[in-house]
């Protein structure tokens, strides 16, 4: 009985890299889900009142650990989730990316804003308003779904 014998050539650094292109496919559709997931959770809205130097003033705010309610669309526009690439990582980033001036009395900034809203730290809203993280906690499943 005679044997046959074959090679098959198996190149590692283009699987990996053929593996990390996947990857980074994939987690730029799960965050550009989650970014459209968040932006939901934002839009919804309550009676304004329009001040004569142009300042709006929401009539009916959130409660402290429901979601913020939309008063302008700047902190919804300003959401996005971003690929980011480490040495041997993949990493997904979703946050407050616009750090323009806003037409708050105070002059807060937007992301300033968003980080009031979520961790409350001097306590000035009576309670916090998070929308990040309960989003990614609630969606964790599904998020894992893109990867497999």
């Amino acid at each position: 009985m005679s044997r046959v014998y074959f090679k098959v050539p198996i190149n590692p650094e283009k699987n990996i890299r053929n593996m990390e292109r996947y990857l980074s496919s994939r987690m730029a559709k799960a965050m550009a889900w989650l970014e459209g997931q968040v932006k939901k959770l934002l839009s919804r809205s309550q009676p304004v009142r329009r001040y004569p130097s142009g300042y709006k003033k929401g009539l009916d705010p959130s409660r402290p650990g429901d979601p913020p309610k939309q008063v302008s669309t700047r902190l919804k526009q300003s959401v996005a989730g971003r690929l980011a690439r480490r040495t041997g990582r993949i990493v997904g980033k979703l946050g407050i990316l616009a750090n323009k001036k806003g037409d708050s009395p105070d002059g807060m900034t937007v992301d300033e804003y968003a980080y009031q809203l979520e961790f409350d730290p001097k306590g000035r809203l009576h309670g916090k308003r998070p929308f990040l993280w309960p989003t990614l906690k609630k969606n964790k499943k599904k998020i894992i779904r893109f990867f497999q």
